[in-house]
């Protein structure tokens, strides 16, 4: 701002200059004159200003300044942030400034407000080039569509924002944009991809000393485990996460790990402890002005007065939940509070209140990532149906329900199904005619036949979702047993040949985006069968066991080890040297020769032959291989029980 304030006042000095001379002339036309040619300068200065604005490419001191304490002040930041709207003058500082205010309320949790700044800077960066500012109001943008319940509409501006920072090695953007990915794929399902997207930024902030600390990563770890339900694992997590930033200055990520402990203790049952956490983080939150988290907390709470019993306390939680997440707009949080208002009314039979809060909560259902909102729903809609005597209306509920379900988690048992329909028809039939055939005792008894038909109705669609949901899981752990015997040698539990190749296959590929370097070796066991002949195959296959069970003892978790064949195996060490990558080597021989059990086994120690190249990125891997293969033939050829660096 300096250097462009300091440009604009030399075409002043020459106005003055001119008007210093004309006075020896005429000061009277001087000052005709002067006023005329100033007015022309100051034009050429506005025109100068609105035709070639400078191009953006990182934060401003202002900005930064303005930036510095969001975590630590978030509300009290934006207000800062909104004053300081007048200090922006030029349009790409005002282009700047929208992307700050878009980045204080997605801090806030406010992604309404935040999609409004968004298009507001992508409207001012439209007629002038300014790649950093797009890409990161595209990644603005996706996480708001994410937050908002339009997940898909956001996944291609993120993946542009990654090849974009990674060709331009912007670590900042690349972290920001790795993160978001991450958040899609988690509300998509896709669990494994948002745990390896977020290990990606981890990464990154660790190897380029990022803005956002490392630490804070487990705050996201703990959201897969969240959302796979795997609550205990998350608690740790979270933790992890309280102790990093507990006192700090990052208070927003200090209310979230205590939020995180609080609903994932309440989720393992530790009821109080977990009450009495969300309490804190309400509290925390409001103090720095984090209303969406308060109302994270809330909403939290109203499940633990629930199972207390507690009603009205749940009502009265519920309802501020309700009113801050009005304020964000946030779709999946305001279903989610109205259908839980909804169920509320259903336990008390108060059917206004939950017809009244379930047409609420069907009105925020929108989006692929909300089918699971919506099959929760319709399972309240056919409770309400029954409550108020519409059995009818809820056969044809429950029928549509299953419908969904099946299609959702694309399973299908069929007899089963029709089965547990069946049943459920003969029920509801049966039931239907009793009270049709005692129309004319007192009301008392009809409301026993009513609640009867509740009581058949919601056993059997508990029976049916129990069992559908049992087949899904026995299918999806099926699934991972045999992926993983296919993917895993059965004798040393290293990798197998062909997982081993679509690993290295997949790390190359990474390694030439992100231009970091990788180490391959071939390792060859000596002698191994003279072992075979001397002691048996048993003695053998004993061996091979243990060498597995060392290599992946010694070797990292990101290391790639598998079994090629016979005593053939391969080890790949991304981020690693050639330099670094022999070390490592020869401490896993050092570690070889020292085992006890394969020195029992045989009689001595035993010694392996190495081969070890850094992949050349330009090669194909075939080629690498073949590099590896011959520098570990030449170690055979040499003596053996040595490391042939090629």
């Amino acid at each position: 701002m300096l250097i462009l304030s300091a440009y604009h006042f030399r075409p002043t000095c020459r106005v003055i200059l001119f008007l210093s001379l004309s006075l020896l002339i005429s000061v009277s036309q001087a000052a005709d004159y002067g006023s005329a040619l100033q007015g022309k300068q100051s034009q050429a200065i506005k025109e100068h200003r609105l035709g070639s604005p400078r191009v953006i490419h990182s934060w401003s001191e202002q900005s930064s300044h303005l930036r510095s304490t969001l975590k630590s002040e978030p509300e009290a930041s934006l207000k800062r942030i909104i004053a300081a709207e007048s200090e922006f003058l030029s349009p790409e500082s005002q282009a700047e400034y929208q992307l700050l205010l878009a980045e204080a309320y997605a801090n806030l949790v406010m992604f309404n407000k935040t999609l409004e700044h968004v298009e507001q800077g992508l409207a001012l960066v439209s007629k002038y080039p300014q790649p950093w500012l797009t890409q990161y109001f595209n990644l603005y943008k996706a996480e708001a569509f994410d937050q908002l319940g339009e997940t898909q509409k956001g996944t291609e501006l993120t993946q542009e924002a990654i090849e974009w920072a990674d060709q331009r090695k912007d670590y900042e953007l690349l972290f920001k944009a790795h993160i978001i990915r991450g958040i899609q794929h988690l509300t998509l399902g896709q669990n494994e991809s948002a745990m390896a997207n977020f290990q990606v930024a981890r990464e990154l902030s660790e190897t380029h000393s990022l803005e956002t600390e490392a630490a804070a990563m487990d705050y996201y770890k703990g959201l897969v485990y969240e959302y796979t339900r795997q609550d205990e694992l998350a608690l740790k997590e979270y933790a992890k996460l309280r102790d990093a930033f507990s006192g700090t200055q990052n208070k927003v990520m200090e209310v979230k790990a205590i939020y995180g402990m609080g609903r994932s203790s309440k989720n393992i049952g530790k009821l109080e402890e977990g009450a009495a956490l969300l309490h804190l983080a309400a509290a925390k939150a409001e103090e720095i002005g984090f209303w969406q988290y308060s109302a994270y907390a809330n909403k939290e709470l109203s499940g633990y007065y629930l199972q207390k019993q507690q009603a009205d306390e749940a009502i009265a939680v519920l309802e501020k939940a309700r009113e801050l997440f009005l304020q964000s707009g946030n779709p999946y949080m305001l279903m989610d509070v109205n259908f839980t208002l909804g169920r509320v009314g259903l336990q008390k039979q108060d059917l206004e209140m939950a017809d009244k809060y379930l047409r609420l909560a069907q009105s925020y259902v929108k989006g692929d990532s909300m089918v699971p909102h919506q099959l929760s729903l319709d399972y309240a809609k056919m409770e309400l149906l029954r409550l108020q005597g519409n059995t009818e209306g809820a056969l044809i509920a429950l029928k549509k329900l299953y419908g969904d379900y099946r299609r959702f988690t694309r399973k299908q048992n069929i007899e089963k199904l029709h089965e547990l329909t069946t049943l459920y028809e003969l029920k509801e039939k049966e039931a239907l005619n009793k009270v049709l055939q005692k129309q004319t005792e007192t009301q008392e008894i009809l409301i026993q036949q009513r609640q009867q038909i509740y009581v058949y109705a919601s056993i059997a669609g508990l029976v049916l979702v129990l069992s559908l949901l049992l087949l899904y899981l026995n299918s999806k752990r099926h699934r991972r047993k045999l992926q993983k015997l296919y993917n895993t040698d059965s004798l040393t539990n290293v990798s197998s040949r062909s997982y081993t190749l679509k690993r290295l296959e997949e790390e190359v590929s990474r390694a030439k985006r992100h231009r970091y370097e990788v180490s391959l070796a071939a390792i060859d066991i000596d002698f191994f069968k003279h072992i075979n002949d001397q002691f048996g195959h048993g003695v053998g296959d004993k061996v091979l066991t243990e060498f597995g069970q060392i290599c992946l003892q010694h070797f990292r978790v990101s290391d790639i080890v598998g079994r090629m064949g016979g005593e053939e195996f391969l080890v790949c060490l991304p981020h690693t040297s050639k330099v670094e990558a022999e070390k490592a080597f020869r401490s896993f021989i050092n570690i070889l020769g020292e085992n006890p059990v394969i020195n029992k086994l045989k009689g001595n120690p035993l010694t392996v032959s190495i081969g070890l190249v850094q992949i050349e990125l330009a090669l194909p891997l075939n080629d690498n291989l073949v590099r590896a293969d011959k520098a570990l033939y030449e170690a055979k050829d040499n003596g053996r029980n040595q490391i042939i660096v090629g």
